[in-house]
């Protein structure tokens, strides 16, 4: 069994205001049942998140890519939880650290690393999907976000096209411009490699 560790950095700190409080705040509110630890905030604008949730650790940092305002490392590996965030340590921290560092120049802004050489190959496919989801929705124009966030609490286009006051053929066409359906499958696929790496089998 595996862990999962988000180490996220501040892109261009020295020029944004100081929310990272806010922004740990916010990602407590939407993902903390989901995750082992609280979210401890480190030297910087640095945070760290801890899960072995698949579907959340996706979720995250999906979450926060779509802002473009950090560098995502994620480390998966062996953990041990400490109650003070900053005394835990494992390999998924060590390969976390790694992978932070490598996400500020990395296409999409973030990366996977291992400490394990056998989990390598896993890892490297599940970065790709990332990168290739993350690049779908970096091209995703006002409109096509405005459906995609609607579809969140909406079951049908057809709600959707009457919350926007336009036809569902509208809504339709919006949504196949945005790649919706391609995400779906792109996060699906991503969810169960990951799922199956940090259940121990490699993906």
């Amino acid at each position: 069994m595996h862990t999962i560790v988000l180490t996220i950095d501040r892109r261009g700190s020295r020029t944004h205001a100081d929310d990272v409080d806010e922004i740990r705040t916010a990602l407590a509110s939407r993902w903390g049942r989901t995750l082992r630890s609280p979210i401890a905030r480190f030297a910087g604008d640095e945070l760290q998140l801890v899960t072995d949730d698949s579907s959340a650790a996706v979720g995250i940092t999906l979450d926060l890519a779509r802002s473009r305002a950090w560098s995502i490392g994620i480390g998966i590996g062996g953990a041990a939880i400490a109650d003070d965030p900053a005394a835990s340590t494992g390999d998924a921290f060590f390969a976390a650290r790694r992978a932070v560092e490598r996400a500020k120049s990395a296409p999409a802004r973030l990366a996977v690393e291992v400490e394990d050489d056998a989990l390598a190959s896993a890892a490297e496919d599940i970065e790709a999907v990332l990168w290739l989801t993350v690049a779908l929705r970096d091209r995703r124009s006002k409109e096509g976000w405005e459906v995609a966030d609607l579809l969140e609490r909406h079951a049908t286009q057809r709600e959707v096209a009457d919350e926007l006051g336009i036809s569902a053929s509208a809504v339709s066409a919006r949504a196949i411009a945005a790649g919706l359906r391609i995400e779906s499958a792109g996060v699906a696929t991503v969810e169960g490699m990951l799922a199956r790496l940090v259940g121990g089998r490699d993906a």
